[in-house]
């Protein structure tokens, strides 16, 4: 035998009986969980093997740098290899979400039935992943009823999320009773929430954003602020209290109030949150805060801020969001 093929074939064995393929995707995952999309990609693309993971976070690439029919062709792809891989299933449904945005009227519908397909089938091979079983909720929450929204279907859901997670389950029945509007159950489902969980972040946080959607401004500033001041000692609790944070930041925006303080509030979240894909991006902080400037009457200081970001941004709604600002501060 020839022996360069000896050599070869030593350091496939050597390869296999090490996990290198498999080594080489936890490395890319890790990447992408730092936000090093490029070597992420790198290292998924070097690897030969044909897996369901690979190809959901070739995907989970493509959707973060908004190369929507890239990211649907890989998330196809790793469907095929592996149908009932929730974690496709849901990244399937999120990549439809994002292409609802830009759909027209006449085509929207396809994509938010492929969302309601691709949460409920993540749901249906994962029932304990509280992430998925929130996602749909909302989904029910938020789509219309002639869109395939169903608010008896999301309370179910958040029934379900309660019997796996009471704190999250708490705040799901808290924004689904508002959606439908019972006082009633909605009073009695946040006494027993600031009972079972006053001392949890995540509850003052779940609790501000429902004031926030609802247009109460003072009482989502309240619980947020609650957030930000309790400790901390778990990773969920200092997610919850830096996204409070950046929430005071864009409560003081949506409000036109108490800016000074949401200014400081995205500084320290700028300054401080250790920022993982489930927290708001710098990106996004920024961007916030040039909307305090501007609402603060400094508007070319928040322009140049708006066309800094605009140079560098991927994100596809963030974006559209620049142009309408830079836009409406061209004259200056």
């Amino acid at each position: 035998m020839n022996i360069q093929k000896v050599i070869v074939l030593f350091m496939c064995l050597c390869s296999v009986l090490s996990g290198g393929a498999d080594a080489s995707v936890e490395n890319a995952i890790e990447a992408f969980e730092s936000n090093e999309l490029s070597r992420a990609q790198k290292l998924l693309l070097q690897n030969d093997e044909l897996s369901s993971i690979k190809f959901t976070y070739l995907a989970r690439i493509a959707f973060e740098r908004n190369q929507l029919d890239d990211a649907e062709n890989y998330i196809i792809k790793a469907i095929q290899l592996d149908d009932k891989n929730a974690h496709a299933h849901f990244v399937f449904a999120d990549i439809a979400a994002k292409q609802a945005d830009a759909a027209s009227v006449f085509s929207i519908m396809g994509y938010l039935e492929k969302v309601k397909q691709g949460l409920t089938l993540a749901v249906e091979f994962s029932p304990n992943n509280v992430e998925y079983r929130e996602s749909l909720i909302q989904y029910h929450m938020h789509v219309p009823t002639i869109l395939g929204g169903d608010l008896k279907v999301g309370l179910k859901h958040a029934h379900a999320l309660k019997k796996v997670s009471p704190l999250l389950g708490a705040t799901a029945l808290i924004q689904v009773y508002g959606k439908m509007g019972d006082e009633e159950k909605l009073s009695q489902i946040s006494k027993l929430g600031m009972r079972d969980f006053g001392d949890e972040p995540q509850f003052h946080y779940q609790l501000g954003i429902y004031h926030q959607t609802q247009g109460r401004y003072a009482d989502a500033l309240v619980c947020f602020r609650k957030a930000t001041e309790l400790d901390t000692n778990t990773p969920e609790q200092s997610r919850a209290k830096y996204r409070a944070l950046f929430q005071i930041g864009r409560t003081s925006v949506l409000s036109e109030r108490d800016l000074d303080e949401g200014e400081k509030a995205l500084k320290q979240y700028l300054n401080e949150a250790v920022i993982s894909n489930k927290m708001p991006t710098k990106e996004w902080t920024k961007f916030r805060l040039a909307n305090i400037l501007e609402a603060k009457g400094l508007k070319l200081k928040a322009k140049r801020l708006y066309q800094d970001l605009a140079n560098y941004v991927v994100d596809g709604e963030l974006k559209k969001q620049l142009t309408k600002r830079i836009k409406k501060l061209k004259s200056l």
